[in-house]
C-alpha cells in the first residue's frame, strides 16, 4: 500500500507462539545474591519459566547460571528466546580505534 505516492507502508507481523523474553534479576551487593530469572511468552504475555534462587557466587556466574537455567528450559519445550534484559552489570571487551604513540 503506498501512501501519498511515496514509500509503502507494511503490516507488523504477529510474533510466534514460541518466541520469548528472558529476563534475568540479581539483587545484593554483600556475601548473598538473590536471583530471579523469568521466561515470558511475547505473543501473549504469560510466564513460562520462574525460578528464585540465592547464589553466593560472583554477579556475571550467576548471570550465566540463570541464563543456562532459561535456555535449557526452552529448547526442552521448544521456545526461542528472541530478548534477554538484565540488571546485572556484564564487563565487555571493546576494541577502540585511537592511535596510541
Amino acid at each position: 500500500m503506498k501512501l501519498f505516492g511515496k514509500g509503502t507502508i507494511e503490516e507488523i507481523d504477529q510474533p510466534e507462539p514460541n518466541e520469548t523474553f528472558a529476563r534475568i534479576e540479581i539483587n545484593g551487593k554483600g556475601k548473598t545474591r538473590r536471583v530471579k530469572a523469568l521466561l515470558v511468552s511475547r505473543s501473549k504475555g504469560d510466564t513460562k519459566f520462574k525460578s528464585e534462587y540465592q547464589t553466593s557466587k560472583s554477579e556475571i556466574f550467576a548471570y550465566h547460571t540463570a541464563l543456562e537455567a532459561l535456555q535449557k528450559y526452552a529448547d526442552v519445550e521448544g521456545l526461542e528466546i528472541v530478548s534477554k534484559t538484565t540488571n546485572a552489570d556484564i564487563g565487555y571487551v571493546r576494541t577502540i580505534n585511537k592511535r596510541m604513540r
